[in-house]
């Protein structure tokens, strides 16, 4: 994306590629109150799709907090990768963090299926006596 007035047609290509490829369909779209968002192309599409836009409030960074952290985590973590590898991150070249914040998601992912996998083999040992009490209890 080049400039933001790209926004709209951008989002109409996700829009079809996600409905094609994954036979779903986008029911909400929540973004802040940028100009790239708000005008008459993307708003009539959205309309016309049955596709609900949500904005948040305007000077509310509260709304983005899960989003901010998530980031922000993702951003130290590609730092530290960085600095672990003996990479300088603040040379006089511009680095691309382009292929480290995608190879770092890519790991994170990986941990967390992994960590997922481990809790439902886990599960899966348990007795039915043992599973109904974990329901029981609400863990």
């Amino acid at each position: 994306m080049k400039s933001k007035s790209e926004v709209s047609s951008l989002f109409q290509q996700f829009h079809k590629m996600i409905a094609t490829q994954y036979q779903s369909n986008i029911q909400v779209i929540r973004t802040d109150n940028g100009g790239e968002f708000i005008n008459h192309s993307l708003k009539h599409y959205l309309n016309s799709h049955g596709i609900v836009h949500q904005t948040t409030c305007p000077y509310t960074p509260q709304q983005n907090g899960v989003v901010e952290r998530k980031n922000r985590h993702l951003l130290e973590v590609v730092r530290a990768s960085l600095f672990e590898a003996n990479i300088p991150t603040s040379t006089g070249e511009k680095l691309s963090l382009l292929e480290p914040t995608s190879s770092t998601v890519y790991l994170l992912v990986l941990c967390n299926f992994k960590l997922l996998l481990r809790f439902f083999i886990a599960l899966s040992m348990l007795l039915p006596c043992q599973i109904y009490l974990l329901k029981f209890l609400d863990v």
